[in-house]
């Protein structure tokens, strides 16, 4: 699996913003200002929807009705159908890779990798056929199956030291690596998985032998860079490990389901919107969330941390109203490009100034 390191580089784009904050840096007290003036993504922009609608390729004719005599086109989106079904509160995420390799800041991570790490990209390159940073779209997935689109039509598998290779189904191909069973669906899609069965599922819901309606995320979720369902566990991680314990219980009382998207372009924003049955619960939950925040942020700068200190206060937690939806709360985080791009600086070159 040492070969498959830089499409895990791939996947470690959607981690770039929290791989930033793990460094020392001092962002100026301007970052604040700065992030009042953005938008966290609340619903899909124009080219989104487009974007979305262009990449239903797989078209399927049902029969008529006894309301409708007119047979019914149902179109998917490949990548989301090969996702398996999940249960509610289980994490499955979409990283519009693509995108963020060509955003401001994906552009500056991928040029800090591949200053330290050139010589190797390029074996990789040389050996896989394929350009993880060039010919991959996007990355999905859930704690079954990992799912990979792009443009597949050089990868040599004879650069992974393949087991075996054979066909499945009408245009897939099933390539065992050590424990991990890999296929590959009309040079489109990548899946990766280490349960041969979750493998030859995904070819046949894309194929049209497994029901296609159980998929994971629904079409009207996908917007932002990154986007999807994650379990308490996954959001738990988000917290100081010092929170965690307090948090660990009424989460699991109050949620159960949370959103997430992510915007990576010229800054980072993300909202995660958790729902539940509404009630004290969920309104506690808020209130804790919020009273982290505000400790956290003391803490901080009593300890001397002031880029600690400024993070925390882009957070935001709205608590469930009847504006916003009894049974849901929301907490937000910004991230200017400015203080991306001075920690950036700092991190992988200091040599380097940061943009203005």
């Amino acid at each position: 699996m040492r070969r498959l390191r830089w499409l895990a580089l791939a996947v470690a784009l959607f981690v770039a913003a929290a791989w930033l904050m793990s460094g020392p840096s001092r962002p100026e007290s301007a970052v604040v200002a700065a992030a009042r003036d953005i938008a966290v993504p609340r619903h899909p922009t124009h080219e989104e929807f487009l974007r979305r609608t262009q990449r239903a390729t797989i078209v399927e004719n049902l029969p008529p009705t006894e309301a409708d005599d007119a047979p019914t086109v149902r179109r998917y989106d490949p990548l989301l159908v090969a996702l398996p079904p999940t249960a509610p509160g289980q994490t499955v995420l979409v990283v519009e890779a693509n995108a963020i390799r060509y955003s401001a800041l994906g552009e500056r991570v991928i040029g800090c990798l591949l200053q330290r790490d050139r010589k190797e990209y390029d074996e990789v390159v040389e050996k896989l056929g394929i350009d993880p940073f060039e010919d991959i779209d996007r990355i999905g997935g859930t704690d079954q199956l990992l799912t990979i689109s792009g443009n597949f039509e050089r990868l040599h598998f004879e650069g992974l030291s393949t087991e075996t290779t054979r066909p499945y189904g009408d245009h897939g191909q099933l390539v065992t690596e050590g424990s991990r069973v890999i296929g590959l669906w009309k040079n489109e899609l990548l899946l990766i998985s280490a349960d041969r069965q979750q493998v030859e599922a995904a070819i046949d819901r894309l194929e049209g032998r497994a029901e296609r309606s159980t998929a994971p995320l629904a079409e009207g979720v996908a917007y932002g860079e990154i986007y999807g369902n994650l379990s308490p566990e996954a959001l738990l991680d988000l917290v100081p490990a010092e929170n965690r314990a307090r948090f660990a219980e009424k989460l699991q009382r109050a949620a159960q389901q949370i959103e997430l998207h992510v915007n990576v372009q010229e800054d980072v924003a993300m909202v995660a919107t958790i729902r539940g049955e509404g009630g004290e619960a969920l309104t506690d939950l808020s209130k804790s969330l919020g009273a982290a925040l505000a400790l956290g942020r003391l803490s901080a700068a009593n300890g001397g941390e002031p880029d600690l200190a400024e993070v925390l206060d882009l957070a935001k937690v709205r608590p469930p109203s009847s504006d916003h939806g009894d049974a849901e709360l929301e907490a937000e985080l910004v991230l200017p490009r400015a203080l991306l791009e001075k920690h950036l600086a700092e991190v992988c070159d200091p040599a380097v100034p940061a943009a203005d």
